[in-house]
């Protein structure tokens, strides 16, 4: 993707085990001999995860590609079906291979909720956390549910702005930042 306007008014319905959408590089973009996702605007009103087994709402990963320079704007990403089934994650920026990144993004979702692992999961191990660097998050996290954890970080230098809400449910640490997460702001 490349300077792309998708604008989703709707809600996806997610009944199997992995993530409802799943951001990852596989064409070359229109420029330049390289995967990515780069300078694009994604919008998708409601995600929901209403079945399988620990699914995640929204998964990101530059394995394959930099993501870089793009918007990506959810209005609810929503783990669980009628309060019983939770998925595991919202959302998951993973971390990346060597020469690639996800920085200058930004990220905005308004009611992050009914998860049982982490609401924002910001890299997901400790081996190159200065692949996550330089993004916006804006989320409302409430988590009506059982979260573990609001906002988990591993990577570096990104302005994370958040609510935790946790009058409807159990947040057993709010943010958790990692060994290796540094010069983050809040």
């Amino acid at each position: 993707c490349m300077m792309v306007n998708f604008n989703f008014k709707g809600q996806i319905g997610y009944v199997v085990n992995n993530a409802a959408v799943y951001f990852s590089p596989t064409t070359n973009v229109p420029l330049d001999a390289e995967k990515a996702i780069v300078d694009s605007d994604f919008y998708i009103h409601t995600i929901a995860t209403i079945g399988g087994t620990n699914p995640t709402g929204v998964i990101w990963d530059a394995a394959s590609g930099p993501i870089v320079n793009n918007r990506f704007r959810f209005i609810e990403v929503n783990g669980a079906n009628a309060s019983t089934v939770y998925g595991q994650h919202g959302i998951v920026i993973k971390e990346v291979g060597s020469g690639h990144a996800f920085y200058g993004n930004n990220v905005t979702c308004h009611d992050l909720h009914k998860f049982s692992g982490t609401s924002l999961l910001i890299g997901d191990s400790t081996t190159r956390t200065d692949s996550i660097f330089g993004n916006n998050f804006d989320v409302v996290v409430s988590p009506k549910g059982t979260n573990a954890v609001g906002v988990q970080v591993y990577g570096e230098k990104n302005y994370i702005r958040c609510s935790l809400l946790n009058n409807q449910g159990t947040i057993k640490e709010g943010v958790k930042l990692e060994s290796l997460a540094k010069k983050n702001s809040f």
